[in-house]
């Protein structure tokens, strides 16, 4: 393997059945509205404002109870089923995360008590179809597959089966659900299918360079896994699987050699199965930076009326006043070959003002092969297409005017960076564009603000294969 390249090679296990679990929120408290500005949560309504209810944006609260999905069982598809209460076809954007915890409470009338809990790292972006009847319940209103949620839930090590779990939805746009309230049998359903149950045995053994054998991973044993295992790996690794699932489950078998370094990632999936994947890449990765250079390539849009502002001073993630709005940054002359593999990525930003009130901030791309720059027109930041990858980012405070380290910079978004340069038609050279929505407060630079302190992309990539 040339030393500037990088390998990715898969294999898999296989047997076992699934098992499906639905279950519907059961109560008034079960499902909540939270208004983004003001707070106040309500827990009685008729109907479910995904996620604008006249000016205000919200975060809408869902819990369910007595999931009974065993502690580590390999999530193979999950999603919530909604009704529509009222019709709706505008421009609309979800993200759906869930509450990072074992057993979460019912929901109160608390201030915050929605968008303060602590989120999945997971999330899921949602951009449903228009809904055209009142009453309809089908595929235009399941969600996407909401694994990856679930799965960092029921991997918790606290998870037991019959707890709870709570999933949160933030965006813009509307689509109006039934509640508990308004037609209780019409609720949100959560439907989950899933396979085995406290995660499958295996060892992931190693020898070195010729010279032994260990296990490296293992579980139950060893480390903790669900729903990731990974260790490193030295050069000339040569890697061997051994499995022992439930019974019924079969070894499908796959060995190799492998040069070079990198990480060995050991993914619960499919009904009792395995899944491992690992990429080895050599070299040194190439770095590149690039500054929002231009007015109209960081963009506040107003998610109630859909205005959008080009030359603000600085850039309010998320809230400016009362009002929630999305904020779009543009990165351009972005000289990543197509298909290069991203190692890392992150943005810096440059604190405005101190900031420390709770927030939670998501990620994603537009999902396009070289973006244009921002307009004034109508929604241009939330219309545009997105990635399906998406990282979340509870910031940590800020705590004064002109901080640039590490609580100004994003976790790292290598999915979402890696789904726009890995499209057919992406092009050395061209734009990407970040989308960001969520709620609470943090004020960074803008170029009108600071050019020099501006959100600065900084992405670490391999070459592509040949």
């Amino acid at each position: 393997m040339d030393a500037a390249r990088s390998v990715t090679a898969t294999f898999s296990l296989s047997g076992g059945t699934t098992t499906t679990f639905e279950q519907r929120v059961a109560a008034s408290s079960d499902d909540a509205e939270q208004n983004l500005a003001t707070g106040s949560v309500g827990i009685t309504s008729s109907d479910l404002e995904l996620t604008v209810d006249g000016s205000a944006n919200q975060a809408v609260g869902l819990r369910f109870t007595g999931v009974a999905i065993p502690p580590g069982a390999a999530i193979l598809n999950a999603w919530v089923q909604f009704k529509v209460d009222q019709t709706g076809s505008s421009a609309t954007s979800l993200s759906i995360q869930g509450q990072a915890a074992d057993n979460p409470p019912t929901f109160t009338t608390s201030v915050n008590n929605v968008t303060s809990r602590p989120l999945t790292t997971a999330s899921v972006g949602w951009l449903p179809a228009p809904w055209p009847v009142v009453g309809q319940s089908g595929p235009d209103q399941q969600t996407p597959n909401l694994a990856s949620v679930i799965q960092e839930i029921v991997s918790r090590p606290g998870w037991l089966s019959g707890n709870s779990l709570v999933l949160v939805i933030t965006g813009s746009g509307a689509r109006v659900a039934e509640s508990f309230n308004g037609d209780a049998p019409g609720a949100a359903l959560l439907h989950v299918e899933y396979g085995g149950g406290g995660g499958p045995s295996f060892s992931l053994s190693v020898s070195k360079n010729g010279t032994g054998s260990g296990t490296v991973a293992s579980s139950p044993a060893g480390i903790t896994c669900g729903p990731t295992c990974s260790a490193p790996f030295n050069s000339n690794t040569v890697v061997t699987l051994n499995h022992s699932a439930d019974s019924g489950s079969t070894f499908a078998g796959w060995g190799g050699a492998c040069t070079g370094t990198g990480t060995c990632l050991v993914t619960m999936d499919a009904a009792k199965a395995v899944i491992a994947t690992f990429t080895l890449s050599g070299g040194a990765a190439t770095t590149f930076e690039q500054r929002v250079l231009a007015s109209s390539d960081d963009a506040e849009q107003n998610l109630s009326s859909g205005s959008v502002n080009l030359t603000s001073s600085d850039l309010e993630m998320m809230i400016d006043g009362s009002v929630n709005q999305a904020i779009g940054i543009r990165f351009t002359g972005v000289t990543i070959p197509r298909g290069a593999a991203i190692v890392n990525a992150w943005v810096q930003f440059k604190a405005d003002n101190a900031t420390s009130a709770a927030t939670s901030l998501n990620f994603q791309g537009q999902a396009a092969d070289n973006s244009p720059t921002f307009t004034t027109s109508a929604n241009d930041v939330t219309s545009r297409p997105r990635t399906l990858a998406s990282v979340n980012w509870v910031p940590a405070a800020w705590t004064s005017n002109g901080q640039a380290g590490p609580a100004q910079q994003t976790p790292n978004l290598a999915s979402v960076i890696q789904e726009i340069v890995s499209r057919p038609g992406w092009v050395s050279g061209s734009s990407l564009a970040l989308i960001v929505t969520g709620s609470g407060t943090r004020r960074a630079q803008s170029f009108n603000g600071d050019a020099p302190g501006a959100p600065l992309l900084h992405v670490e990539y391999n070459l592509p294969s040949p």
